[in-house]
């Protein structure tokens, strides 16, 4: 009922039985139904914004659709009590990070594999095809690749009226907004099938696109010019290039890094000053103003332009076991890591380290080279479950949202299972006291953090004794 006009409004989203209404600041309404789950009603625009049932995805399921009793807290918990299966809750969270929106767009559920902007454009690929989005006007529309032959799109970038869009093994298309036309690039077979491995716009304002055949370089006129092994001292298999402050274009290869000098128009393998990493192979590179970064699967390399302070961070054990797939420095010696375990913040000056999952906002696996930092601040990441956004200005991710007490949950010595009693016990005293013996004892431990949040992928470092080291252990 609308109080100004006396008018019933209807909420045809909603089921018929409802059995719970209450509301959520002033703004939402949250609605619980016996055998339609439960509703997030937005009040200003009447619209169903969240649903949990039993067939939602994970996240928003239920183990049954009679909800009787639905609230949400604060601590962005929702729980729910329902007839005859008790009381259900959501992971409590801190979203740091936000999912992008724009209008009626939301891409909560997209499996972004690449994103661009320009002037109130958004591109937003997913495997094959892409969302673009008008932010002036709050449109958008979704275009499909497959008639290109575009399966697995993983690079984008906006140069001179386009959006250029790479892919693995079919090239690359460009789509012009003004006229809604996709095409392929003029003049240049090569780049119909090529697996396109990078995009970047040089300082001397020309596309450069990484490519299995070489590199492709674009100007505004529409000239292309392929540089390669057979031509210069450009290496095969190259992964990706970053241009740095004076111009120069840093080059990872499967054999290592080489420079593009910009003052010679030369690409060149060697110069590098004696203990570089120029030399590991299968090397992709990033950066962020005057300093850059190199990695391969298990390592990650830093360096000024003028190659003075480098070499290799030395992270915690565990972080890199499993296939480092993007950095990106950030200043003040800090830097967002991605790995198969998830997003990470390292800070290098006073060793430190922080993993940003599920309960800060992202919550959907992290994709390859899909982090950047845009000129206002905001960091992008690109997830299987949609486009992130951080605004690094706040310095709001540095922040304790909460106290994160641990506890154990389960513990085993030896071959005993240890009782939840003596469990309690060791939480409360927090010592653990094994027995002496000629041989020893194999100590297993299963760790939680009691605030209702998912433990999921949770950092931890241990350390036996005060002499010890502490040790990082992914859970």
């Amino acid at each position: 009922m609308e109080v100004a006009t006396g008018k019933a409004v209807p909420l045809s989203e909603t089921p018929r039985v409802i059995t719970s209404v209450s509301l959520y600041r002033d703004s939402m309404l949250l609605v619980g139904s016996d055998g339609g789950g439960a509703y997030e009603v937005n009040l200003h625009t009447h619209k169903v914004t969240a649903h949990y049932g039993t067939d939602e995805p994970q996240g928003h399921r239920l183990p049954s659709n009679a909800v009787y009793s639905f609230r949400r807290f604060e601590n962005g918990c929702r729980w729910f009590g329902m007839y005859r299966e008790g009381i259900a809750y959501t992971y409590f969270s801190f979203p740091v990070f936000q999912t992008y929106t724009c209008g009626d767009f939301d891409s909560h559920d997209i499996n972004v594999t690449a994103h661009a902007s320009h002037d109130g454009m958004r591109l937003i690929c997913q495997c094959d095809g892409f969302y673009f989005i008008d932010e002036k006007t709050r449109k958008a529309e979704y275009h499909s690749l497959g008639s290109f032959g575009l399966k697995l799109v993983r690079q984008a970038m906006w140069y001179d009226g386009f959006f250029y869009i790479g892919s693995y093994d079919a090239g690359v298309v460009r789509y012009n907004p003004k006229n809604d036309v996709i095409e392929r690039v003029p003049n240049c077979d090569k780049l119909s099938y090529a697996t396109i491995s990078g995009m970047t716009v040089s300082q001397a304002d020309i596309l450069w696109l990484s490519t299995s055949e070489g590199a492709f370089l674009i100007n505004k006129k529409g000239e292309i010019r392929n540089i390669n092994e057979r031509n210069s001292q450009l290496p095969m298999g190259i992964k990706n290039t970053f241009f740095d402050t004076n111009g120069n274009g840093w080059i990872g290869s499967s054999n290592g890094l080489c420079l593009y000098i910009a003052a010679e128009d030369v690409i060149k393998g060697g110069d590098f000053p004696k203990g570089f990493f120029n030399n590991i192979p299968d090397l992709k590179v990033n950066g962020n103003q005057e300093e850059i970064v190199t990695f391969d699967r298990l390592r990650i390399f830093h360096t000024d332009t003028a190659m003075k302070d480098f070499g290799e961070l030395q992270l915690p054990s565990g972080i890199l076991s499993e296939n480092c797939i993007d950095a990106l420095p950030m200043g003040n010696r800090q830097y967002w890591i991605t790995t198969e375990k998830g997003l990470f913040l390292w800070n290098d000056a006073n060793r430190t380290i922080a993993r940003y999952g599920a309960s800060t906002g992202v919550d959907g696996t992290v994709n390859g080279m899909t982090l950047s930092l845009d000129s206002d601040g905001i960091l992008w990441v690109g997830t299987s479950n949609g486009l992130k956004m951080l605004d690094t200005k706040t310095k709001a991710y540095l922040r304790k949202y909460s106290t994160q007490t641990v506890v154990i949950g389960g513990m085993v010595v030896g071959n005993s299972l240890v009782g939840s009693g003596e469990t309690m016990r060791i939480n409360d005293q927090r010592r653990i006291d094994i027995g002496w013996n000629l041989v020893s004892k194999m100590v297993i431990m299963s760790l939680a953090i009691p605030n209702y949040t998912d433990n999921t992928g949770k950092l931890y470092e241990p350390k036996i004794r005060k002499q010890s080291q502490w040790q990082s252990q992914l859970q």
